[in-house]
């Protein structure tokens, strides 16, 4: 008996030592992005911008805010390159202000 459970704690050890190694790897190749942007008119425009980049793979989260004309991108840069992420903004008809913070 000792020896099944035994057995069943060092499994459930390795699994958890195997969870914590690919959780922090996967937040180590990402990372977040500000961009200034310029032409958001609208919640629309907001909704259009954060459905439109966050369809992309490799984009974890979107925030469009056109009030402070940014978007804030949390993306997978193993992934996806931010250039490709600005590509898609100009691609929707809005202007990405280089540089960027």
């Amino acid at each position: 008996m000792k020896s099944a459970i035994n057995k069943a704690l060092l499994i459930l050890l390795f699994m958890v030592v195997n969870f914590t190694e690919s959780f922090s790897n996967q937040s180590v190749y990402e990372d977040d992005v500000t961009l200034t942007v310029f032409g958001m008119r609208c919640v629309g425009c907001e909704f259009g911008i954060e459905r439109e980049v966050g369809k992309l793979k490799g984009v974890v989260s979107v925030k469009a805010d056109g009030a402070k004309n940014t978007v804030t991108v949390k993306y997978k840069k193993n992934i996806i390159k931010i250039d490709t992420i600005i590509d898609k903004i100009n691609e929707l008809g809005y202007r990405v202000e280089m540089p960027f913070k």
